[in-house]
C-alpha cells in the first residue's frame, strides 16, 4: 500500500546509518536514517550503493541480512499505522515485498537460516513473532516473562540453537531455545 518507492540516488555521499547487518557472503547492509537500504561490498573496500528506499510512512527500526534461495536478502522491520510490518528486499534486483505481522511496535529482527524464518520483537507486548522467509504465515512464537518491561534487539545464535532477546530497561539478555522455546537468562544488569 505504497510503503516502498523507487531506488534512491546516492549522490549526497553521507551515510547516517541507524542499523547494520553482516551478510553471510561477506557484504554488509545498512539502514540509512532516511529509510534507504545500503549495500557495502565485501569484495571492494569503500564500495557502496543504495539498493532501495522505504516510503516515509514506514518507520524502519532494524534490519538483518540473509541468503534466501541463493540470493542476498534484506529483511527490515518497522511500523506503519500502529502495526508491525516486515519488508523483504532482494538486494541485487531491488524487488520488495512486505507483510503485516501484528499490531504494536517492533524494534528487533533476526533471521534463522536453519528454519528459513524471520523473528520480530513486539516491544510492549514482550512477544516474539515469526514469519517464513517468503513472508507467509506470521504468528506469535513466544512471550517473554520474568522482569522484562519491554524487549527489543534480537539475534540468532546458530551454534547454540537459540534466539537471544535484549531488554534495554533492566539490561537483561534472554535466550529461547529454537526447538523448545524454553527461556533462560544469559546476562543481567
Amino acid at each position: 500500500a505504497g510503503l516502498l518507492c523507487a531506488p534512491a540516488n546516492a549522490a549526497d555521499g553521507r551515510l547516517a546509518l541507524v542499523g547494520l547487518s553482516a551478510c553471510p557472503d561477506g557484504d554488509v547492509i545498512g539502514l540509512h536514517q532516511d529509510g534507504a537500504v545500503i549495500q557495502f561490498s565485501g569484495a571492494s573496500r569503500g564500495a557502496w550503493r543504495r539498493s532501495g528506499r522505504l516510503a516515509s510512512g514506514f518507520n524502519a527500526a532494524e534490519l538483518t541480512c540473509a541468503i534466501v534461495d541463493g540470493n542476498q536478502a534484506a529483511f527490515v522491520v518497522g511500523m506503519a499505522e500502529q502495526r508491525i510490518r516486515v519488508v523483504r528486499m532482494d538486494v541485487a534486483t531491488g524487488r520488495w515485498s512486505e507483510a503485516l505481522v501484528a499490531s504494536g511496535i517492533s524494534a528487533g529482527i533476526a533471521f534463522d537460516p536453519a528454519a528459513n524464518r524471520v523473528f520480530l520483537s513486539s516491544i510492549k507486548e514482550r512477544a516474539i513473532y515469526h514469519v517464513s522467509s517468503a513472508l507467509k504465515d506470521p504468528a506469535l512464537w513466544a512471550s517473554i516473562f520474568g522482569k522484562a518491561e519491554s524487549i527489543g534487539s534480537l539475534a540468532v545464535d546458530s551454534v547454540g540453537k537459540r534466539l537471544l532477546v535484549g531488554e534495554a530497561f533492566s539490561g537483561i539478555v534472554y535466550s529461547l531455545a529454537l526447538d523448545s522455546r524454553r527461556q533462560g537468562t544469559v546476562a543481567e544488569g
